[in-house]
């Protein structure tokens, strides 16, 4: 079954392996690391708590979610329960205040997203991580705080601070803080502009990197950069 255009191919996916040289996977087998990011998607640093929050009003049903996320979703998917608490320190003008939830997603052989059986509160309470996210509308949030359906769950955060995915490759390396993979994150370009022309996807990555050498030169952009680069040359 061909891949959802959203996640792009399986391609890009697979070359943001960490790996150098990893073996790409078959049908979707998306990995951790992204050279791109869906047009529309939240990125923001969170802090997991232990507890949990049900979705009593069944937003998934009644279509409370973001539109891109939605069209997303499997015809026969059922709802996620509800989700993970969270503190999000950058959120607004909260002064560090804020929470939210995370309602995590798992996904089917051809990526799109599926319910979630595993237990809600996946992230260790106390990580504080780079987490991506659907913002629900205000009517699908979930005890009346920002409500985020976070896709491939199993990633997330897709960036954390002393990431144990994280290995060194050069010793004393330097990395990013999750509000640095942010700023890294939101200039990557879309999935659509590196399918359509990844020549030109590259060129603006190079722009930032040249703009923000300080943050490019910490762990994992260099890595993130050099698999983009290296797609725009295939």
């Amino acid at each position: 079954m061909r891949p959802r255009r959203g996640w792009a191919v399986v391609a890009l996916w697979v070359a943001a392996a960490l790996s150098v040289g990893a073996t790409p996977l078959v049908a979707c087998d998306p990995v951790w690391l992204p050279i791109a990011r869906p047009d529309g998607i939240s990125v923001f640093v969170a802090v997991a708590l232990a507890d949990t929050m049900l979705d009593t009003a069944i937003a998934a049903l009644k279509g409370q979610m973001h539109p891109t996320f939605t069209a997303q979703l499997d015809r026969i998917v059922g709802p996620t329960s509800g989700g993970q608490r969270v503190r999000l320190p950058g959120w607004e003008d909260s002064a560090g205040t804020a929470e939210g939830v995370l309602v995590p997603w798992a996904y089917g052989e051809d990526c799109r997203p599926i319910a979630w059986s595993r237990q809600l509160a996946w992230i260790p309470a106390g990580t504080r991580g780079a987490v991506t996210g659907w913002l629900r509308p205000r009517a699908g949030w979930i005890g009346g705080v920002p409500t985020f359906d976070v896709e491939m769950a199993w990633r997330e955060p897709v960036w954390a601070t002393d990431d144990p995915r994280w290995f060194e490759h050069t010793p004393g390396e330097r990395r990013m803080t999750p509000e640095q993979f942010v700023e890294l994150y939101t200039a990557l370009p879309t999935f659509d502009l590196v399918e359509r022309d990844a020549r030109a996807a590259a060129e603006l990555m190079r722009r930032w990197e040249d703009e923000h050498r300080g943050v490019a030169a910490l762990a994992p952009a260099a890595t993130i950069l050099a698999n983009l680069y290296r797609r725009a040359e295939e």
